[in-house]
């Protein structure tokens, strides 16, 4: 995947998704320093997290789903990672060891809710000149979309297919925008933690084909139907889809959940 960019570059999007490109994610991209979204799912690439990209001030999406990208996606550095990341998609790839946890605890632009009780905003084409567009693929209630202008207030996790290990993380409960959440074929074990209660905003969660046992925390029956957007949300923790107002006892999981 060849990719030579001058320092100063001023390349805003880049959309690769869905070609057959190979090789190694080129390194020159952290000189893109107004980079907002870079997607280049489903394709061959062969490499380690890009950590690279961490400091990439700007960065809003970053998708790296359906490739070859392998080890740990642990941050090595004590200063703040991607500060205005907000879809983060590393589904189907073969990275391993504990979930991000220090990334984690710097996404905050995912722990922003945003209520401002306004429509939602959106990125969009406009007749000026410096306007764009920005075309995304996401994975959403279990299906593939492609959107063509991404919400401002849309943020999601994605790592389902991997290979990551240990528990999850209570710091995932402070990513309060968050619309959908996907930890789902993993090796994760330990219990659901209380602190998804938190997840107000949440539309869409996926914790199942992992080795989770205990009870489903009674936390989780926060997320109700006070706000709108609740009436849609779904979640799968085992073998079985639950849309809220559904019963709920899957695996090695036992409760009930209510929406």
């Amino acid at each position: 995947m060849p990719f030579g960019s001058p320092k100063g570059c001023g390349l805003r999007n880049l959309n690769l998704h869905g070609n057959q490109m190979d090789g190694l994610l080129p390194r020159s991209l952290v000189n893109c320093r107004k980079l907002e979204v870079l997607d280049v799912g489903n394709n061959s690439i062969e490499d380690t997290f890009p950590h690279w990209l961490e400091s990439l001030p700007h960065l809003q999406v970053l998708v790296l789903r359906s490739n070859r990208f392998h080890g740990s996606v642990q941050s090595t550095k004590e200063s703040p990672s991607f500060p205005k990341l907000q879809v983060l998609d590393l589904s189907s790839n073969y990275f391993v060891g504990a979930l991000p946890v220090r990334y984690i605890e710097n996404f905050n632009a995912m722990m922003d809710p945003r209520k401002d009780g306004g429509s939602p905003k959106y990125m969009m084409m406009s007749t000026r000149a410096n306007s764009y567009q920005y075309s995304l693929v996401v994975t959403w209630k279990g299906f593939d979309y492609e959107l063509q202008g991404i919400l401002t207030v849309f943020s999601s996790i994605h790592l389902s297919y991997n290979m990551f290990e240990g528990e999850i993380p209570d710091v995932i409960g402070k990513l309060s925008s968050l619309k959908g959440l996907n930890l789902s074929h993993n090796n994760l074990t330990g219990h659901i933690p209380p602190s998804l209660g938190n997840l107000t905003n949440l539309e869409w969660l996926d914790l199942s084909s992992n080795e989770l046992v205990g009870k489903i925390p009674d936390e989780l029956e926060t997320l109700d139907c006070a706000e709108s957007h609740c009436q849609n949300l779904v979640m799968e923790l085992g073998h079985r889809r639950a849309p809220s107002k559904k019963k709920m006892s899957c695996g090695d999981l036992a409760g009930e959940l209510w929406c």
